[in-house]
């Protein structure tokens, strides 16, 4: 004859999908007051053709 098995040992049938988290959670949309790590890496290399338009443009208001 059979033994009964507990309950605790059988699992019910899993639905596919996470059960605890049933909808994926949509993406947050980027905070725009954060710029991107490429952004703020490119505004730290100097720039050698703003800095000589600056340096021009200070010569002017010397005389």
């Amino acid at each position: 004859m059979l033994e009964r098995i507990p309950r605790s040992f059988t699992s019910p049938p899993v639905p596919p999908g996470n059960p605890r988290n049933p909808k994926p959670r949509a993406e947050k949309p980027r905070d725009r007051r954060q710029p991107q790590a490429w952004l703020r890496a490119f505004a730290k290399t100097p720039q050698p053709e703003i800095t000589a338009k600056k340096e021009m443009d200070a010569a002017d208001f010397d005389d």
